[in-house]
C-alpha cells in the first residue's frame, strides 16, 4: 500500500494465506481493540460504518420510507436521527413516557381512594356532629359540676373556720373552769388537813378491826386446815387398816404354800413312773411297727436308736442343768428383788415429791394470776353489757327509722319519676315556681290526685283536661302564657282555681247512681281538697261501668242520660256518641299514688340522710354481733377462770398434803431401803453361779439340739418310707412324751414356788409390822390434831373480844369522820359540777374538732373529685382546648347551687335523650387521618408525575431541538449540493408533520432540472443516485469523516454526472488535505 504523505499515523492489516492476519499501527503490531479505539478517537464511525459509501447504500437511501414501519427497519427519519444524534434520546424518552403513564395510573388510583375516603367521611359527618354535641354537653355538665364542687369547698371552708372559732372559744372556757377547779381542790385539801388526826385515828382503829378480822380469818383457815388434816389422817388410817388386813391374809396364804407345793411334787412324782411305763410301751409298739419294716428301714432304725440313746442321756443332763439354773436364779431374785422393788418405790416417791412441789408452785401462780385477772374480766363484762344494751336500743330505734325512710324514698322516687316524665314545658314552669318567679302554680291536674290502678284506663280516657295546668288565679295563668311565649316553649291550657269555685257545691254533693256504679270523681284521692272543683269541672258526673253492656244500659235507658266510661276505656257521652276500641287504650295519665312536690335536691338530701342512717344501722349490727361475741367470750372466760380458781385451790391443798406426806415417807423409805441392802459378796457369788449355769445350760442345750436334729432327720427319712403305717403310733408316743415333759415342768414350777413363797413370806411379814407401826403413828396424829383444834378455838374467842372493843371505839370517830365527809361532799359536788362542765366542754371540743376534721375531709374529697374532673377533648382540627373557670370569692357569693344543680339535671336529661355513636368521633378522626395520608400520597404521586412529565417534555424538546438544528443544516446543504451537482435542480427534505416531526417521518423530494417536484422513489436510477449522493455529501458537511471508502457509486451515472461527482470529491479531498 501507499502511505499518504504527512499522515499522522498508519494503520494496516497484514493477511496470510492460512486466513490469519494481524493489525499494526505505525508498524507496531496491536490488537483490533486498540485500532478501533484509535479510529473512533479520530471521528471514524465504526458503529454504523458511515465512512463507507457503497452502491447499495446509495440505492438504499433512495428507497427509504419517511419513517420505518417497524423498530427493526430504518426509514429516512431514523437514518437522519442516527447521524444527527437525536436517536440517543429515544430510549430515555420512551422510558420517561412509560414512567409517566405508570405514575398517571397510580395517581388515578390514589385520586379514587381519596374520593372514596371523602365519601366515607361525609357519611360519618352527621354521627360525628351528634357525638361532638354530646361531648360538648358532657363538658358543660362537668363545668357546672366543677363550679358546684368549688362552691362546696368554699362552704366547707366557711364551716371549718366556724368550727375553729368555736374550738378557740371552748378552749378559753375550759381554761377558766380549770382555774375554778384548782380553787375547789385547794379547799378540799384544807378540809382534809384540818380533820387529819380524827381521820388517822379512824383509820388506825379500822386497821385494828381489820387485823383482828384478818387474824380471825387466819384462825378459820387454820381450823379448816386442821379439819382437812384430820379428815386426811382418818382416811389414811382407814387405808392402812385395809392394807394391814390384806397383807395379813396374804401372809397366811404364803404360810401354806410350801406344804401345798410339796404335796403337789409328791403327787406328780407318783404319776411320773406310770407315764414312763406308758412311754416305753408305746415305744415298743412303735418298734414293733418299725420291725415290720425292718428290711426297708433297718439301717436307719439302728442309727436312730443309737442317736436316741445319746439324746436321752443329753436330755437328762439338760434337765438337771435347767433345774439347777432355775433354782440359782430364783435364789438370786429372792435376794435382790425386794431391794430393787423398794428402790423403785423410793425413786417414784422422790419424783412424786418433786412433781408435787412444782405443780403446787405452778398452781399458786395460776391462782394469783386468775385472782388478779378476774375483777378486770368482770368489769369488762359490765362495760360490754352496758354498751350492748345501748346498741340494741339504738338499733331498734334506727331500724324503724330506716324502714320508714326507705318507704318514703321509694314513694318520693316513684313520684319524682312520674314528674320527670312530664313535658319540658311543665318542668320549666315548676322551676320558675321553685325560683319564686311564678307564684301560684300547682302543677298538672293529673298529678294533683291519685286513683287505683283498676280505674287508670277509665280516667285516662274520660278526663281530657288531666294535662291542664292548675293555677291559683287567671292572672297567674296570663303570666305563665307570657313566659311560655317569651321562651318559645309551646302552648298550654290552664285551670284557674278562682274560676272553679262555682263547681265546689256540686263536687261536694253525693250522687245516687244507676245500679250503684261509682262516680269517677268520687274514686279520686285528692292531694288537697282545694283541687276538688277542678277535678269535678274536668269529669262532671261521669260514671264507671264494668263492661260495655252495663255502660249501654246506664247511658241509654231511663229518663236521664249519663256520661259513662268502662274499665276498658269505652266512653259513651251524654250526647249519645260512643268512642273506644282500637289496639291501644289511653292509660298512665294519673298515678295510683299522690305525687309530692319533692325536688331532686330534697331527694338527694333524704337519700344522704337515709344512707347515713343505713350505714349507722349496718355499723350497729356489726357492733352488736361483735359485742355479743365478745360478751359470750368474756362470760365463758369468766366462768372458766372461776372454775380454774376452784380447781387450783383444790389442787393446791391436795399437793400440799401430798408433799407433807411424801416428805415424811421418803426418809422412812430410805431407812427401810438401807435395811434391805443385800450382801454384796453373796449377790456376786449367786450371780456368778447363775451365769455359769446359764453358759452350761446353753452348751448342753446346743449339744442336745444337734443330736435331736440328727434324730429328727433320721426320723423324717424313716417316715418318708413308712409314713402311713408309723404315723398313728408315733403320735401316741409323742403325746405320752408331752405329758411326761409337762409333769417335769410342773414339778420344777412347784419347787420354784416353794422358794418364792419362803422369800415372800419374810417380805410380807416385814410389811405387816411396818403397817402396824403406821397405824399407831396415824392414830397419834389424829389425837394431836384434836388437841390443836381446841387451842385454836380459845385463840379465836380472844380475837373476837378484841375486835368488838375496837369496833366500839371506832363508832365514836366514825361520827366525826361523817361530819367531815358531809362538808367535803359539798365541796366535791362543786368539783363534780366543774368536772362535768369540763367533760361537756371536752365533748363540745371533740364535736368542734370533728366538725373541722369532717369539713377538712369534705374539702379533700371535693378537691379529689375536682382533680378527677376533666373536659373531654375532641382533638379535631380548629378546636380550642377548653379549661375550667376558677371562681373568685365574689363569684362564690353569687353562686346559686340549686340553680346549677337544676341546670345539671336538665342537661343530664337532655343528654339521656341523645343516643350518639361515640365511636363515630374516633372513627371520623381515624378516617380523617387516613384521608390526610391519602391526600399526601396523592400530592406525592402528582408531584412525581409532574416531574416526570416535565422531564419527558424536556427530553422531547431536547430531541426536537437537536434534530431540527441538524435537519435544517442538512436540508440547506442538500439543496446546495443538489443544485451544484445538477446545475439547476433542487432538492429538499420535508417533514410530513411539521408539528411533530417524529410522528410521520421525512419525505425526500427532488426537482431535477427542468422538471417538477417528485419523491425520490419516483425518479430514474441516475436521478436517484444523484439525489442520494447529494444527501450523502450534505451529511458529510454536517458530520464529516476523516476518510470515506466509495465503491461503484457511479454505476448508474452518465459520464457528465460522473465527472461532476468526481470533480466534487476531488475538490473536497484537496480542500481537506490543504
Amino acid at each position: 500500500f501507499e502511505s499518504i504523505p504527512e499522515s499522522e499515523f498508519c494503520v494496516c492489516r497484514t493477511a496470510f494465506r492460512d486466513n490469519s492476519s494481524y493489525y499494526s499501527i505505525n508498524g507496531r503490531r496491536v490488537q483490533f481493540k486498540e485500532v478501533a479505539s484509535l479510529l473512533r478517537s479520530e471521528g471514524i464511525d465504526l458503529d454504523h460504518n458511515r465512512f463507507l459509501i457503497l452502491q447499495g447504500e446509495v440505492e438504499l437511501i433512495s428507497q427509504m420510507k419517511p419513517k420505518a414501519a417497524t423498530e427493526h427497519e430504518d426509514g429516512m427519519l431514523e437514518y437522519l436521527e442516527d447521524i444527527i444524534g437525536s436517536s440517543g434520546l429515544k430510549e430515555p424518552i420512551e422510558e420517561a413516557a412509560r414512567d409517566l403513564e405508570r405514575l398517571s395510573e397510580e395517581r388515578g388510583e390514589k385520586l379514587n381512594r381519596v374520593k372514596a375516603m371523602e365519601k366515607e367521611i361525609g357519611q360519618l359527618e352527621e354521627a360525628k356532629n351528634e357525638a361532638v354535641e354530646f361531648i360538648k354537653l358532657e363538658n358543660e355538665i362537668v363545668e357546672n359540676r366543677h363550679k358546684l364542687h368549688q362552691y362546696y369547698i368554699y362552704k366547707c371552708s366557711e364551716e371549718e373556720q366556724k368550727g375553729v372559732e368555736v374550738k378557740e372559744r371552748l378552749l378559753e372556757e375550759r381554761k377558766e373552769l380549770e382555774e375554778e377547779l384548782k380553787v375547789v381542790v385547794e379547799k378540799r385539801d384544807e378540809i382534809t388537813k384540818r380533820n387529819e388526826n380524827d381521820l388517822k385515828a379512824f383509820e388506825n382503829l379500822s386497821e385494828v378491826v381489820e387485823k383482828a378480822k384478818g387474824a380471825f380469818a387466819q384462825c378459820e383457815r387454820r381450823d379448816l386446815k386442821l379439819r382437812e388434816d384430820l379428815k386426811h389422817n382418818k382416811e389414811k388410817n382407814k387405808k392402812l387398816g385395809k392394807s394391814l388386813e390384806k397383807e395379813t391374809a396374804k401372809l397366811e396364804e404364803l404360810r401354806v404354800v410350801p406344804d401345798k407345793s410339796e404335796r403337789e411334787i409328791e403327787k406328780l412324782e407318783a404319776v411320773l413312773p406310770s407315764l414312763e411305763e406308758r412311754r416305753l410301751k408305746e415305744d415298743e409298739k412303735l418298734k414293733e411297727v418299725l420291725a415290720g419294716l425292718k428290711d426297708a428301714t433297718l439301717e436307719l432304725q439302728n442309727e436312730k436308736e443309737a442317736k436316741e440313746r445319746v439324746l436321752l442321756q443329753k436330755q437328762d443332763v439338760v434337765n438337771d442343768v435347767r433345774a439347777k439354773h432355775s433354782v440359782a436364779k430364783a435364789e438370786l431374785d429372792l435376794l435382790t428383788s425386794e431391794y430393787r422393788r423398794r428402790g423403785e418405790e423410793l425413786e417414784k416417791a422422790k419424783d412424786d415429791l418433786g412433781n408435787a412441789e412444782t405443780m403446787g408452785k405452778d398452781k399458786s401462780r395460776d391462782l394469783k394470776r386468775l385472782e388478779s385477772e378476774l375483777p378486770g374480766c368482770r368489769k369488762e363484762i359490765g362495760e360490754v353489757e352496758r354498751e350492748l344494751r345501748g346498741v340494741v336500743e339504738r338499733e331498734a330505734q334506727l331500724s324503724i327509722k330506716v324502714k320508714n325512710g326507705r318507704i318514703r324514698v321509694q314513694e318520693e322516687n316513684s313520684s319524682m319519676q312520674a314528674s320527670q316524665s312530664r313535658s319540658k314545658l311543665l318542668s320549666a314552669l315548676l322551676e320558675q315556681k321553685r325560683l319564686g318567679n311564678l307564684v301560684g302554680i300547682h302543677g298538672r291536674l293529673g298529678d294533683l290526685g291519685a286513683i287505683d290502678d283498676e280505674y287508670d284506663v277509665a280516667i285516662s280516657t274520660a278526663c281530657g283536661p288531666l294535662d291542664f295546668i292548675v293555677v291559683d288565679t287567671m292572672d297567674v295563668a296570663v303570666k305563665c302564657v307570657e313566659f311560655l311565649k317569651k321562651h318559645n316553649l309551646g302552648i298550654a291550657t290552664f285551670i284557674g282555681l278562682d274560676k272553679m269555685e262555682k263547681w265546689a257545691g256540686k263536687a261536694a254533693q253525693k250522687m245516687n247512681t244507676p245500679e250503684n256504679v261509682p262516680r269517677l270523681f268520687d274514686l279520686i284521692r285528692l292531694k288537697d281538697s282545694a283541687f276538688g272543683p277542678a277535678f269535678y269541672y274536668a269529669l262532671r258526673d261521669t260514671l264507671v261501668a264494668s263492661d260495655l253492656e252495663q255502660a249501654t244500659r246506664i247511658a241509654y235507658k231511663g229518663s236521664q242520660r249519663h256520661r259513662v266510661v268502662t274499665l276498658k276505656g269505652d266512653l259513651i257521652d251524654v250526647s249519645g256518641t260512643m268512642s273506644g276500641g282500637g289496639k291501644k287504650v289511653a292509660k298512665g295519665r294519673m298515678s295510683s299514688k299522690v305525687q309530692s312536690d319533692f325536688c331532686a335536691a330534697d331527694m338527694r338530701k333524704l337519700e344522704r340522710e337515709l344512707e347515713v342512717e343505713a350505714k349507722e344501722l349496718e355499723g350497729l349490727g356489726k357492733r352488736k354481733v361483735e359485742l355479743e361475741g365478745r360478751l359470750d367470750e368474756l362470760r365463758g372466760r369468766g366462768r372458766k377462770m372461776e372454775h380454774e380458781m376452784k380447781k387450783c385451790a383444790i389442787d393446791i391443798k391436795g399437793f400440799k398434803l401430798q408433799r407433807e406426806e411424801l416428805r415424811k415417807r421418803v426418809p422412812e423409805m430410805e431407812v427401810e431401803l438401807k435395811k434391805l441392802v443385800p450382801d454384796e459378796r453373796k449377790v456376786k457369788v449367786l450371780q456368778k453361779n447363775v451365769d455359769t449355769l446359764k453358759k452350761e445350760l446353753d452348751k448342753v442345750e446346743g449339744d442336745a439340739g444337734i443330736v435331736k436334729a440328727e434324730v429328727q432327720k433320721l426320723h423324717d427319712q424313716i417316715m418318708e418310707i413308712t409314713h402311713s403305717r408309723v404315723k398313728a403310733q408315733q403320735e401316741k408316743l409323742d403325746k405320752v412324751v408331752g405329758e411326761i415333759d409337762k409333769v417335769n415342768s410342773d414339778i420344777t414350777k412347784a419347787r420354784v414356788a416353794i422358794k418364792t413363797a419362803e422369800r415372800n413370806f419374810k417380805k410380807t411379814e416385814a410389811k405387816v409390822k411396818s403397817l402396824q407401826n403406821d397405824v399407831r403413828e396415824t392414830e397419834e396424829k389424829i389425837k394431836q390434831i384434836k388437841d390443836d383444834s381446841k387451842g385454836l378455838e380459845t385463840e379465836a374467842a380472844e380475837l373476837l373480844d378484841k375486835a368488838e372493843t375496837a369496833q366500839k371505839e371506832l363508832g365514836v370517830y366514825a361520827k366525826r369522820v361523817e361530819r367531815m365527809r358531809k362538808e367535803l361532799s359539798g365541796v366535791e359536788e362543786g368539783e363534780r359540777k366543774i368536772c362535768g362542765r369540763l367533760v361537756d366542754i371536752k365533748h363540745s371540743l371533740q364535736k368542734a374538732e370533728s366538725r373541722v376534721t369532717e369539713n377538712q375531709k369534705k374539702i379533700r374529697a371535693w378537691k379529689k373529685e375536682l382533680e378527677k374532673m376533666a373536659l373531654q377533648s375532641l382533638a379535631l382540627e380548629g378546636e380550642e382546648v377548653e379549661e375550667f373557670h376558677w371562681l373568685s370569692k365574689e363569684e362564690m357569693v353569687e353562686v346559686d347551687d340549686d340553680a346549677i344543680q337544676y341546670k345539671v339535671t336538665v342537661l343530664q336529661a337532655k343528654q339521656k335523650e341523645m343516643n350518639p355513636n361515640m365511636a363515630a368521633v374516633e372513627e371520623y378522626k381515624r378516617k380523617e387521618q387516613v384521608y390526610l395520608s391519602r391526600v399526601q400520597e396523592l400530592e406525592h404521586v402528582t408531584n412525581e408525575r409532574d416531574g416526570m412529565r416535565q422531564k419527558h417534555e424536556e427530553l422531547r424538546k431536547q430531541r426536537l431541538d437537536c434534530f431540527m438544528a441538524g435537519f435544517t443544516f442538512i436540508t440547506a446543504k442538500l439543496k446546495e449540493m443538489y443544485q451544484m451537482i445538477t446545475m439547476g435542480g433542487d432538492a429538499e427534505l420535508e417533514l410530513v408533520d411539521s408539528l411533530d416531526p417524529f410522528s410521520e417521518g421525512i419525505v425526500f423530494s427532488v426537482r431535477p432540472p427542468k422538471k417538477s417536484w417528485k419523491n425520490i422513489c419516483n425518479l430514474s436510477g441516475g436521478e436517484k443516485t444523484l439525489s442520494s449522493l447529494a444527501l450523502v455529501f450534505a451529511l458529510h458537511q454536517y458530520k464529516p469523516s476523516p476518510l470515506y471508502v466509495m465503491d461503484e457509486i457511479d454505476a448508474a451515472l452518465d459520464v457528465k454526472n460522473v465527472s461532476i461527482v468526481g470533480h466534487y470529491i476531488k475538490e473536497r479531498t484537496d480542500r481537506k488535505s490543504g
